[in-house]
Parts: structure tokens; C-alpha cells; sequence
């Protein structure tokens, strides 16, 4: 790819589907506390071709350098996140070298320092995942599903055990929820756990020292099927002194989300927001540990459509103030800025899914990119001037990408990612229309090779699922351009009840 993100011309891999599949997906983003790396994730197929395995790389936040791979191992790494000292923490299931025979699978906690190899720093009967690190006090937080009973390490391990050794596999469900997408729930839940990883003396690899275990801290025991899922977020303040998630409350019928503030010392536990009428995601607390910003969804019900909006909620207080109620788009989880004055937020919009900056004072909003793009990922620089994201659209897979923070209708400056865009196997555009009703309607047409008035291209149809969404990114499993490479022009219509084009 070049530095203006367009293919490169090339061998299509559309028109052959083990090629297509090889291609290696980039997914994640994450920038360090100085603001000079960036981290992403690149999956690639294993030898044997049955599935995705994914690798750290490092890229270069002013476009200069080549981006560098940090990981590999046949087990893959994941949940990238920096101590305030620099090195990477990640989640992988790769075998621990200095444990005699490690062949267990379950995800571990490594870290990475600035220089030397990366080492295993904590460990759990069920793995880890969902890394958090407190930005100041640099406290670790990862979820890890727990058996019922489990409360210690060693009753967890000895009730795992027990079950494998008497080939148990059934699972007694008496809560909601029982499943998510595509397997079964349980017999574990997750829970939060919490770390303190001292790294004020720098990199103890280069001064001789090997780096130091931790003890991860159970801080949710009776936390049931609250963060079951695969839904629950969570945040820590600076100074790691508290956590605030999502959270499942029962309710006749289900369950709803509400939010918990949790202290980390103790585990005490406080609601925050638990409203009937509301659901919440997307927690992300302030520079100063004193704000949280969250998106609040208004819940649907038979007479009326939901609705999403950003809202502030004061730490100390709990006063709620809700921030973009009156702007007629949906956002996706907010990032502060570093003095705390505006979030940063990706929303649908008539086919695309730009980034922008909201007033934290006001609730303003102004449009940063100008392009067709759909961003993900937005994290901003340490001083303020620049936002970066991963940036796709119908025609363009992921990619890094590095904008102004104070500049409206722009175009991405593309970075030096880990991955060219695959060559494209025709054109994109797009076309509009009147529905009966006098509203309008845009629809992509993706177009094959050699399609004109003259010769015409047969034509599928293909309505996106949901239906609450839109067609403005980039997709692995449903690709018009495999289509494509078969001839096939593919319409991508956002119909009624799209994302992107105002409440009514």
C-alpha cells in the first residue's frame, strides 16, 4: 500500500479463495503512554491452514518506519496494553519456558519490556483476557472465568481438574444468560482481577533481573453471571484505584446492563447507573479520574425506537449530565482527550463511520474526517494534536491511519502498517433512490471488471443484517469483492432502519 492508501496493482486474491483467506487481517489498536508506538494485531493463517493465528507489531505513529513484528508463537497473542514504563503487556497461550512441561493452553498474562524477550507474569486456571492497565499507577486489570466455588487459585485448579479427570462436560445453567452467539455459557464465569506491577526502576531484563510475578487479586467473587457474555467493559481510573464496568442486573424476562463502580483495595462495590429505562456500555473515565463518559441507550419497547447518546457522570457524586441527546447520531465508545476538554467518538453517517470531536463542556460536535472511511480504534497522542485509528471502508480493509485532532473534514494520513491492501477486482460507487414515502436511499454498487450499459453484469442483491447497522466498512465474511472476481456487480443498500441517517 502506498503512503495514500491505495492498492497497489497487483494479483487479485478475490478470484482465489484460499488467497482471500490468507490474507492477513490487522485488528486493534493501542498507543503508548509517550506517544511514540503503536500496537496492533495482525492475524495470519497457521501451517495447517485451520485457523487465524495473531502477532504483535509495532508502528510507527509519524509514518517514518517500517512497522516491526514483536511476537510470534503458534499460540498467538492478543489484549495488547502498555505499562507507564513502555513495555506491552498481552494475553497468549503459548508455553511458559520457564515452567517444566508447560503445554497448558489457557491464555497467560506476558509482558514485553524495551528490550529482551517476553516473560510470563501471571497466570490463571481459566486464562486471561479483556487487559486493562491504569495509565498512572499502571494497575492491571483482567477478567478470568472462574468456576462456581472457585474462590481461591488452587480450588479453581482442583475443581478444573476433577471435572477433566471424570470427563464431566454437562453444565448446569440457573441464571441468565446461558449462551453467546455461537457456544454455550459456563460452567466458569469471568470475573475482574487486579495487579500492581512495580516498573518505576525501568527495564529489569537489561539490569540483570527477571521480571517479576504478580499476584492477580479477585475483586468481583460474588460476581455470579454479572460479566457473562463477552458484553461486559470496563475501565480503571489513573491511579488504579477504581474500576468502573458494566454490569448484567436480572430482570423479569432477562437481564439489563447497569453500570458498577468498584473499589480495587477493597472490592466494594457501588452502583453507579441502574435505570429500568436504560442500558449502558462503552465506560471511559477522564484524564483526571473524575468524570466518566458513557454511552446511554435508551431502551426500545413496542411503541417507540431505541436511541444511543453520550452522557458525563461525576465520580464523586454521581450526578449524570447527558452530553449529545439532541446530535442525531449514534456513538461508539468515546476516548478523552489528554486535558479532558473533548471526546473523541466514531458514528454512522450516510454510509460511512467518521470520527469526531465532542465539546465536553458543551455537547458540540464537529465532523475531523472527510472521507468515505470507517474508523475504529481512535487513540490521541499524548499532546493533543493528533488521533489515531484503524480505518476501513467497502473497498479498503483496515489500516492505520493518523489525523489532526483539531482539523475538520480532513483526509487520513495512512501510516506504514503491517499490511498492503489487497489488489481490488473492480469499482466502487454509489447510487441513490427514492423510496414510495419520498425518503431517500443510497445504496454501494460494486461493479466487476469490464461492467457497463453495454455489458451488463448479473446483479445480487444484499441487505445487511441486524437491521440496525449500515454497510460502511470493510468486511471479512460478507465481501462484495469475491463477487466481484466472479463477475457478479453486488448492491449494498442501507434500508429502512440503517444506522447513520437520524432517528426517524
Amino acid at each position: 500500500m502506498t503512503d495514500s492508501g491505495t492498492p497497489q496493482p497487483g494479483p487479485s486474491p478475490f478470484h482465489d479463495l484460499e488467497a482471500y483467506i490468507a490474507l492477513p487481517r490487522v485488528g486493534g489498536l493501542m498507543l503508548s503512554p509517550d506517544g511514540t508506538r503503536l500496537i496492533t494485531s495482525v492475524g495470519t493463517l497457521d501451517p495447517k491452514k485451520t485457523r487465524y493465528v495473531n502477532a504483535l507489531w509495532d508502528v510507527d505513529p509519524s509514518g517514518q518506519r517500517p512497522a516491526r513484528r514483536l511476537t510470534r508463537s503458534a499460540k498467538g497473542e492478543s489484549g495488547a496494553g502498555f505499562l507507564p514504563d513502555g513495555s506491552v503487556v498481552f494475553v497468549s497461550g503459548r508455553p511458559d519456558p520457564d515452567v517444566k512441561d508447560s503445554d497448558d493452553d489457557k491464555a497467560a498474562l506476558w509482558r514485553l519490556p524495551l528490550s529482551g524477550e517476553a516473560r510470563v507474569i501471571a497466570t490463571r486456571p481459566g486464562g486471561v483476557s479483556g487487559v486493562v492497565v491504569a495509565q498512572s499507577a499502571g494497575t492491571i486489570v483482567v477478567a478470568s472465568a472462574t468456576l462456581p466455588g472457585g474462590d481461591t487459585r488452587d480450588e479453581d485448579e482442583r475443581r478444573r481438574k476433577e471435572r477433566k479427570d471424570r470427563k464431566i462436560s454437562a453444565i448446569l445453567h440457573e441464571t441468565y444468560p446461558v449462551r453467546y452467539w455461537d457456544h454455550d455459557l459456563g460452567p466458569d464465569a469471568p470475573r475482574l482481577f487486579a495487579a500492581a506491577l512495580d516498573t518505576e526502576d525501568g527495564d529489569d531484563t537489561a539490569a540483570g533481573t527477571e521480571p517479576e510475578r504478580v499476584t492477580l487479586r479477585d475483586i468481583t467473587p460474588d460476581a455470579g453471571r454479572a460479566l457473562a457474555g463477552g458484553d461486559a467493559v470496563y475501565d480503571i481510573t489513573p491511579d488504579g484505584s477504581r474500576i468502573i464496568s458494566t454490569w448484567s442486573v436480572p430482570e423479569q424476562g432477562g437481564a439489563r446492563v447497569a453500570v458498577m463502580s468498584i473499589d480495587v483495595a477493597s472490592g466494594e462495590r457501588t452502583t453507579l447507573l441502574n435505570d429500568p429505562d436504560f442500558e449502558y456500555t462503552g465506560p471511559r473515565i477522564s484524564p483526571d479520574g473524575r468524570t466518566l463518559a458513557i454511552v446511554m441507550m435508551r431502551r426500545e419497547v413496542v411503541d417507540r425506537a431505541g436511541d444511543l447518546w453520550l452522557a458525563l457522570v461525576d465520580l464523586e457524586t454521581g450526578e449524570t449530565r447527558s452530553l449529545t441527546e439532541d446530535w442525531d447520531r449514534w456513538p461508539g465508545r468515546p476516548v478523552w482527550t489528554p486535558d479532558g476538554s473533548a471526546l473523541i467518538v466514531s458514528a454512522d453517517e450516510g454510509g460511512s463511520s467518521p470520527l469526531f470531536r465532542v465539546d465536553a463542556a458543551t455537547g458540540a460536535v464537529r465532523r475531523l474526517t472527510g472521507d468515505r472511511g470507517a474508523y475504529t480504534d481512535a487513540q490521541v497522542s499524548p499532546d493533543g494534536h493528533f488521533v489515531y485509528a484503524l480505518r476501513s471502508a467497502i473497498d479498503a480493509a483496515p489500516a492505520p491511519v493518523r489525523i489532526d485532532a483539531s482539523r475538520e473534514d480532513q483526509q487520513p494520513e495512512f501510516l506504514r502498517g503491517p499490511a498492503e491492501q489487497p489488489a481490488l477486482t473492480g469499482t466502487l460507487t454509489e447510487v441513490t433512490t427514492t423510496a414510495d414515502d419520498g425518503s431517500p436511499l443510497r445504496a454501494w454498487l460494486v461493479l466487476p471488471e469490464g461492467a457497463s450499459a453495454e455489458s451488463p453484469a448479473p446483479l445480487l442483491l444484499w441487505i445487511h443484517g441486524g437491521p440496525l447497522g449500515s454497510w460502511n466498512a470493510w468486511s471479512w465474511r460478507w465481501n462484495p469483492w469475491l463477487a466481484a472476481a466472479q463477475g457478479y456487480a453486488v448492491l449494498l443498500p442501507d434500508p429502512a432502519i440503517s444506522t447513520g441517517y437520524g432517528w426517524d
